[in-house]
């Protein structure tokens, strides 16, 4: 809702708690953050947690790559280098 609200500042107060353990965090908090900074236009922010995602995925990783290809969430990510290198477009 925050970062609907176009409030990046406190998005990422709400954010960084949830985030700062990478090994601790259920990999559905990475991917909401993900489109959190998708959405702040942050992109490189919002690669890097998506990374975080497909990473933590393990066998079902290439399943999680196709659905960020096709999810309406990662329109503006789409011309990206390090999103398409992500889903293997490149």
């Amino acid at each position: 809702a925050l970062a609907h609200a176009g409030l990046p500042d406190s998005a990422g107060r709400v954010l960084a708690p949830a985030l700062a353990d990478p090994g601790a965090a259920d990999p559905r908090v990475a991917l909401a953050g993900a489109w959190v900074h998708a959405r702040l236009g942050q992109p490189r922010a919002a690669v890097a947690l998506l990374t975080r995602f497909v990473s933590v995925e393990g066998s079902t990783a290439d399943q999680a790559r196709r659905e960020l290809a096709e999810n309406w969430w990662w329109r503006s990510l789409q011309s990206d280098p390090a999103f398409r290198s992500l889903l293997n477009l490149e």
